[in-house]
């Protein structure tokens, strides 16, 4: 199971193209990073695989079918979907909320199956939940509220997992927690694309990253390549300095000062998977 998207390209206002001409295929097995400042694109891309956007040039086929001529039903099967701020707008308890993971295989009319019930319980547990599951959502903490939301993603068990900055309220203990349940899901043959502003995270995750630029012009690469200095001083226009741990030759990070916000740098060009990233940088 895959995606397949072919110059692709997207923008909400004419001629101010977010994602623009992009080549991508993302495989099952493999957990894709996506990196970039705010509004580069990112959550449009994760809208844009779930089928909530439509591409406004170029395709995108899921398992080689026309994305767009799945059924909502049918995508809510194979596409799960985390929000980057999960909405709460009724008192739902916990179990009720992450029971609702289980929807799109209910037949209508019909109540939850034994099977449904057993799921939701069994992922309660899994993410260290079970204590609050009678709780009203709006009684718990945002960190809270966000592990439901990734629980209720899990609970229905599809083949892709789409997460829009994910860790952002989680502590320390269960932003490891949830990566390494998330790496675990990728071994098994799961389909992982997770937006993350943490750049200490983010290498944890990635198996292959796509960078996004302010003007919507993103680049594609394995991660052993991506987490250069002059890469990230461009994307982020930050000045970053880089320690290796000798033992595991794991790199760290440390930001040290913001360049100017206006100052020049050329795109990396339209990105196209095939392309060597060594290529795309010498296009400078």
């Amino acid at each position: 199971m895959s995606f397949i998207l072919e110059n692709l390209s997207f923008h909400y206002l004419p001629h101010k193209p977010i994602i623009k001409k992009l080549f991508l295929n993302l495989e099952r097995g493999c957990s894709y990073v996506l990196l970039g400042t705010n509004g580069s694109g990112k959550t449009t891309l994760l809208r844009i695989l779930n089928g909530f956007l439509k591409p406004v040039s170029g395709s995108i086929r899921l398992n080689s079918i026309d994305l767009h001529s799945y059924k909502r039903s049918k995508i809510a099967q194979l596409v799960s979907f985390v929000p980057q701020n999960y909405a709460v707008h009724f008192p739902f308890t916990v179990y009720e909320t992450v029971l609702m993971g289980r929807y799109p295989y209910k037949s209508n009319f019909s109540d939850y199956s034994q099977k449904d019930h057993h799921i939701t319980l069994s992922i309660l547990e899994k993410t260290g939940l079970s204590e609050l599951a009678y709780k009203k959502m709006t009684e718990i903490s945002g960190g809270e509220k966000q592990r439901v939301a990734l629980a209720r993603s899990l609970c229905q068990q599809t083949p892709i997992l789409l997460l829009d900055e994910p860790f952002s309220n989680l502590d320390i203990h269960y932003s490891l927690f949830f990566i390494q349940l998330l790496k675990d899901l990728v071994r098994k043959g799961s389909l992982v694309v997770t937006s993350v502003h943490d750049l200490f995270m983010a290498p944890l995750l990635a198996d292959r990253v796509l960078f996004f630029e302010p003007q919507g012009i993103s680049l594609y690469t394995e991660k052993e390549k991506a987490f250069q200095s002059e890469i990230l001083k461009r994307v982020f226009k930050v000045n970053i300095h880089f320690s290796q741990f000798s033992d595991d030759e794991k790199n760290c990070y440390y930001p040290i000062s913001a360049t100017a916000i206006n100052e020049s740098s050329p795109s990396f060009g339209a990105v196209n998977q095939n392309e060597d990233l060594s290529k795309l940088l010498k296009k400078e």
